[in-house]
Protein backbone atom coordinates (compact mmCIF):
# COMPACT_ATOMS: atom_id res chain seq x y z
CA UNK A 1 0.00 0.00 0.00
CA UNK A 2 1.41 3.11 -0.59
CA UNK A 3 1.15 6.44 0.74
CA UNK A 4 -1.46 9.03 -0.12
CA UNK A 5 -0.84 12.32 -2.00
CA UNK A 6 -2.85 14.48 1.05
CA UNK A 7 -0.05 12.58 3.37
CA UNK A 8 2.87 13.83 1.61
CA UNK A 9 1.76 17.25 1.31
CA UNK A 10 0.75 17.16 4.54
CA UNK A 11 4.50 15.98 5.89
CA UNK A 12 5.62 18.39 3.62
CA UNK A 13 4.04 21.16 4.91
CA UNK A 14 4.88 20.21 8.41
CA UNK A 15 8.48 19.70 7.32
CA UNK A 16 8.68 23.07 5.66
CA UNK A 17 7.03 25.03 8.74
CA UNK A 18 9.55 23.53 11.05
CA UNK A 19 12.57 24.58 9.22
CA UNK A 20 10.71 27.67 8.61
CA UNK A 21 9.88 28.21 12.52
CA UNK A 22 13.53 27.00 13.33
CA UNK A 23 15.04 29.71 11.07
CA UNK A 24 12.32 32.24 12.69
CA UNK A 25 14.13 31.41 15.89
CA UNK A 26 17.87 31.08 14.84
CA UNK A 27 17.41 34.61 13.43
CA UNK A 28 15.96 36.11 16.64
CA UNK A 29 17.87 35.69 19.55
CA UNK A 30 14.94 36.39 22.36
CA UNK A 31 12.47 34.62 20.57
CA UNK A 32 14.63 31.89 20.79
CA UNK A 33 15.13 32.35 24.76
CA UNK A 34 11.34 32.60 25.32
CA UNK A 35 11.25 29.59 22.93
CA UNK A 36 13.49 27.24 25.49
CA UNK A 37 12.41 29.61 28.67
CA UNK A 38 13.96 28.54 31.76
CA UNK A 39 15.44 25.48 30.43
CA UNK A 40 19.09 24.63 30.45
CA UNK A 41 19.17 23.31 26.71
CA UNK A 42 18.91 26.92 25.53
CA UNK A 43 22.75 27.09 24.79
CA UNK A 44 23.55 23.54 23.69
CA UNK A 45 23.32 22.75 20.59
CA UNK A 46 21.28 20.04 20.92
CA UNK A 47 18.46 22.81 19.65
CA UNK A 48 18.04 22.85 16.18
CA UNK A 49 17.99 26.89 15.54
CA UNK A 50 21.11 26.74 17.87
CA UNK A 51 22.52 24.84 14.74
CA UNK A 52 21.03 26.83 12.07
CA UNK A 53 22.19 30.37 14.01
CA UNK A 54 25.59 28.95 14.18
CA UNK A 55 26.10 27.83 10.73
CA UNK A 56 26.19 24.20 10.92
CA UNK A 57 23.71 22.80 8.51
CA UNK A 58 25.23 20.63 5.45
CA UNK A 59 23.74 20.37 2.38
CA UNK A 60 26.26 18.94 0.64
CA UNK A 61 24.90 15.02 1.48
CA UNK A 62 21.27 16.13 -0.11
CA UNK A 63 22.93 17.14 -3.01
CA UNK A 64 25.14 14.09 -3.52
CA UNK A 65 21.81 12.54 -2.83
CA UNK A 66 19.75 13.60 -5.41
CA UNK A 67 23.20 13.81 -7.98
CA UNK A 68 22.92 9.54 -7.16
CA UNK A 69 19.21 9.36 -7.75
CA UNK A 70 19.57 11.94 -11.52
CA UNK A 71 22.59 9.54 -12.48
CA UNK A 72 20.22 6.59 -11.75
CA UNK A 73 16.84 7.35 -13.59
CA UNK A 74 18.89 9.10 -16.71
CA UNK A 75 21.62 5.87 -17.39
CA UNK A 76 20.16 2.51 -15.57
CA UNK A 77 16.44 3.07 -16.63
CA UNK A 78 14.86 2.33 -19.97
CA UNK A 79 11.73 3.96 -21.17
CA UNK A 80 9.01 1.48 -21.64
CA UNK A 81 8.92 2.22 -25.61
CA UNK A 82 11.70 3.03 -27.53
CA UNK A 83 12.00 7.00 -28.59
CA UNK A 84 11.86 7.44 -32.29
CA UNK A 85 14.02 10.51 -33.14
CA UNK A 86 12.66 12.09 -36.14
CA UNK A 87 14.95 12.74 -39.29
CA UNK A 88 15.74 16.46 -40.05
CA UNK A 89 17.96 17.42 -42.65
CA UNK A 90 19.31 20.56 -41.52
CA UNK A 91 21.43 21.58 -44.91
CA UNK A 92 19.76 24.58 -47.04
CA UNK A 93 17.60 23.64 -50.15
CA UNK A 94 19.81 23.13 -53.17
CA UNK A 95 18.58 26.41 -54.66
CA UNK A 96 19.42 28.25 -51.93
CA UNK A 97 23.00 29.71 -51.14
CA UNK A 98 24.55 32.63 -49.10
CA UNK A 99 24.06 35.75 -49.45
CA UNK A 100 26.21 38.12 -52.12
CA UNK A 101 27.94 40.30 -50.10
CA UNK A 102 27.00 43.95 -51.01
Amino acid sequence: MGVSWATKTALAVVLALSLLFAGLLAASPSLHQWWHGDDATADSQVCAACLIAHGLTDSLPTQLAAMAVAFCLLFFLRPPHPVLWRQVDFRAPPDRGPPLPA
